[in-house]
């Protein structure tokens, strides 16, 4: 099991979808889905 983090269009499911059917990828199944903090690290946009 992988834990999975992410913001944006990555929380639309269809939208996810969509861009592992795109990219030739399996379409990720989620177990659940639940708000959570990854202590230590931050969101940064460096661009």
């Amino acid at each position: 099991m992988i834990n999975y983090f992410a913001y944006g269009s990555n929380m639309d499911k269809q939208d996810l979808d969509k861009w592992c059917r795109r990219k030739g990828l399996p379409v990720v199944k989620f177990l659940s889905v639940f708000p959570a903090k990854l202590r230590g690290y931050k969101l940064t946009f460096n661009y």
